[in-house]
């Protein structure tokens, strides 16, 4: 049986991203702004809270319980529970749609915007990491983790990996590039073309199967059993 735990026009009739956090609240995220559906009560957040002249894309939560939503905006919110605290690029830097998000055990968030590469938020500081460093394509429309400590990235031209270590000491200014992996439609994929618009539309399966959406359907795969294609 499907029944609706709240009339349509409460959230405004449309979701952009949705999330179950493990304490059993269910976060949505829309062009109204986040909402909290907790004990069968829906709370929508207001400019009391955080700013809601924006568009949520996408939500992440941390081992802390920590809620992370990205906007179109290019600000990343955290919320613990009392509070938002707001995130953004150093000033003086391009927006960037925040388009995916994924938390690690290193109480890092990583972020996938739309042109902008790839960021790291840690220790309150966001920095980026964009194709003049190696990134194949600088819009990032999802990603995931593999059990290596690699990360996965799904694109409009294809899915690539690379090594959380290398980004890390790029960012550390340890190193100038990363090496990165690709996979197109060539190596097997559906299509080179990830999805957008809504999240999460990526998933990592309790068998360590990583899960992606194309514009031709799904792929599945486990990350360690992938070769790469030694053929010019």
């Amino acid at each position: 049986e499907f029944n609706r735990p709240f009339p349509p026009e409460a959230i405004g009739k449309s979701v952009l991203a949705g999330m179950t956090a493990h304490n059993g609240d269910v976060w949505i995220a829309n062009e109204f702004g986040p909402f909290c559906f907790a004990k069968g009560q829906l709370k929508k957040f207001d400019s009391s809270d955080l700013i809601v002249e924006d568009r949520f894309l996408a939500l992440a939560e941390d081992l802390r319980g920590g809620i992370w939503i990205g906007t179109i905006n290019g600000r990343l919110w955290h919320y613990d529970g009392a509070r938002f605290t707001k995130y953004e690029l150093p000033p003086g830097q391009p927006r960037f749609r925040f388009w995916s998000l994924l938390t690690d055990r290193d109480e890092t968030v990583w972020v996938g915007t739309m042109g902008g590469g790839l960021l790291r938020w840690r220790g309150g500081l966001l920095q980026r990491i964009g194709a003049e460093q190696g990134l194949p394509n600088p819009t990032v429309l999802q990603l995931l983790e593999g059990d290596r400590g690699e990360l996965w990235a799904g694109t409009r031209s294809g899915l690539f990996s690379v090594a959380k270590s290398e980004v890390n000491e790029l960012l550390d200014r340890q190193r100038t590039s990363v090496n990165c992996r690709v996979f197109t439609a060539a190596d097997g994929l559906p299509s080179s073309e990830f999805t957008s618009e809504h999240q999460p539309a990526c998933w990592k399966g309790r068998d360590g199967r990583l899960w992606f959406t194309t514009l031709k359907g799904a792929v599945a795969f486990h990350p360690n059993d992938v070769r790469p294609n030694t053929l010019a």
